[in-house]
């Protein structure tokens, strides 16, 4: 990412999640600091999750805190219950950064045209880090198999905790691939 950004020289850079921000710090901090800072996250993260969780991440989290919060020009949750609990999380941040992004396609995307009919079975992917705390994955995965089989759900997981690895596993439903390795 960070040979990306030196190739392509963007003028407005957005980061999804703590994960991607230390390609984006190196960046600014050392090669071009006047670039527009945007910052999205499509799950909210309490201090206490950082505190517990994976170091790396830790790490770039606090560059966050430090450096990259105060340089953003917008910061983004998807719902305003998330922007509350973030709001609350780093007060020192100054109410105009912070923003409300839904994590939902366009209105527009909608039509109601025949020509949208849904194709059964509709295929689904879960691609990333999963964990039975922060994401509905077992209610996706209950609603799926009592769609019998007009929904088929593929989760491509390589970051999960034991309980979130155990549920996946356990499944027994047709309609739900679970590939552990991602």
């Amino acid at each position: 990412c960070l040979l990306e950004l030196f190739c392509f020289k963007p003028d407005k850079i957005i980061y999804y999640e703590s994960f991607s921000a230390w390609p984006v710090y190196i960046y600014l901090k050392f090669f071009d600091k006047n670039k527009e800072l945007f910052i999205h996250f499509h799950e909210y993260f309490s201090p206490k999750w950082y505190t517990n969780g994976m170091r790396l991440v830790k790490y770039y989290h606090q560059l966050e805190i430090k450096i990259l919060f105060k340089r953003a020009n917008w910061i983004s949750q998807t719902n305003i219950d998330r922007v509350k609990m973030f709001r609350e999380d780093y007060n020192f941040l100054n109410n105009d950064k912070l923003n409300i992004f839904p994590n939902y396609p366009p209105k527009k995307w909608h039509t109601k045209s025949d020509s949208n009919k849904l194709i059964v079975p509709l295929r689904t992917v879960y691609i990333g880090t999963l964990s039975l705390d922060y994401a509905y994955i077992r209610e996706y995965c209950d609603w799926v198999d009592k769609m019998q089989g007009k929904i088929l759900f593929h989760v491509y997981g390589y970051n999960y905790n034991i309980e979130t690895l155990n549920y996946l596993q356990s499944l027994s439903s047709p309609y739900i691939v679970f590939f552990e390795g991602g």
